[in-house]
């Protein structure tokens, strides 16, 4: 699924580019930060729309 691709090299560039957004933009530093993962997969039976949603809250932990 696209969730697997999201691995340890993955998370470290994501958390080194929020790292660096948020010592660029100190009022948004104040606020809570979190990542998640939205993974859409191929799947024609799935439902009317041909695929199947699985998102993953709290994905990446600093």
């Amino acid at each position: 699924s696209g969730a697997d691709t999201v691995d340890y090299h993955k998370q470290r560039k994501l958390l080194a580019t929020a790292s660096h957004y948020l010592q660029n933009n100190p009022k948004a530093a104040k606020h809570p930060c979190r990542f998640d993962v939205v993974s859409l997969t191929a799947n024609p039976s799935a439902d009317d729309q041909g695929y199947v949603v699985r998102w993953i809250a709290n994905a990446i932990q600093a």
